[in-house]
């Protein structure tokens, strides 16, 4: 198993399901069904101590998602709409983390895994 692989594909399902009547977290407009859409990153995935944070995550348009890192005003209505969604100490932890050195164990990631399935299965079930 790709724990990496594993916690992805789990953040998206979980980021679907709860965003699926959200507008785009980038640009704050509605994601019509034809339009594709895709998990969209505040603080971009390099940063592994937040790759994973569901709070770090949002479903988006994918053309924002793409444009979004040559455009200042798309950055800032992305940082406008995330912490429109996550109150500010939230917002404030995410900044922060994403400096930090994280390394998770197998351990750490099967244990994320574990979780983020029960979250799924509760979600599911609703």
């Amino acid at each position: 198993m790709n724990a990496n692989k594993t916690l992805t594909d789990l953040t998206r399902d979980i980021v679907n399901l709860r965003d699926k009547n959200k507008d785009c977290i980038i640009c704050g407009k509605p994601i019509c069904p034809w339009q594709e859409s895709e998990i969209c990153h505040y603080i971009k995935r390099r940063h592994i101590s937040t790759t994973w944070d569901l709070l770090n995550v949002a479903k988006g348009h994918k053309s924002c998602n793409q444009l979004e890192e040559s455009s200042e005003l798309l950055q800032d209505s992305h940082r406008m709409n995330v912490l429109d969604r996550i109150d500010s100490v939230e917002f404030m932890r995410l900044n922060v983390n994403k400096n930090k050195t994280v390394h998770l164990s197998p351990s750490d990631k099967l244990e994320m895994i574990k979780n983020y399935r029960e979250i799924l299965k509760q979600m599911k079930t609703k």
